[in-house]
C-alpha cells in the first residue's frame, strides 16, 4: 500500500525524470506507469502490479549503502522512502567502491530485478 501512494503520488515526477536514463526496455514500462495517478490505478495498471507484486534485489558497496541510509533517514518526510526500501528490496553489500553510473539508455544499474 504504501508503495502503491507513493507511485500514485510521484509517479509522473518520478517517470519525467527518469525517461532520459531509461534503457529501451523500460522506456514502455515508464510510459505504462504514468497513467498511474490514483492508488486505485495500481490495481488495473499491469506494470504497476507486476512491479509491486515483486521484491528487487539491489547490489552497493557499503559505502553506497550508508549513503542511501542517510539520505533516508536525514529528513522525516523521507521515512516511507526507507519503508519501501525495507519491504520491497533485498539490499547485497558487496565489496569495493561505488559503480560508475551506466550512460542513459544503456541498461545495467544497481537494481537486479525481481527476486
Amino acid at each position: 500500500a504504501l508503495a502503491g501512494e507513493f507511485l500514485a503520488r510521484f509517479g509522473g515526477e518520478f517517470v519525467d525524470d527518469a525517461s532520459p536514463y531509461a534503457s529501451a526496455a523500460r522506456v514502455d514500462d515508464l510510459r505504462a506507469l504514468s497513467a498511474v495517478s490514483l492508488p486505485a490505478h495500481l490495481e488495473s495498471n499491469t506494470v504497476a502490479a507486476l512491479f509491486l507484486g515483486n521484491r528487487y534485489e539491489l547490489r552497493m558497496s557499503s559505502y553506497a549503502f550508508g549513503m542511501l541510509v542517510a539520505f533516508l533517514v536525514d529528513d522525516d518526510t523521507r521515512a516511507p522512502l526507507m519503508r519501501i526500501v525495507n519491504r520491497r528490496c533485498r539490499v547485497q553489500i558487496v565489496e569495493g567502491s561505488p559503480a560508475v553510473a551506466p550512460k542513459a539508455g544503456g541498461g545495467g544499474g544497481a537494481v537486479a530485478g525481481p527476486g
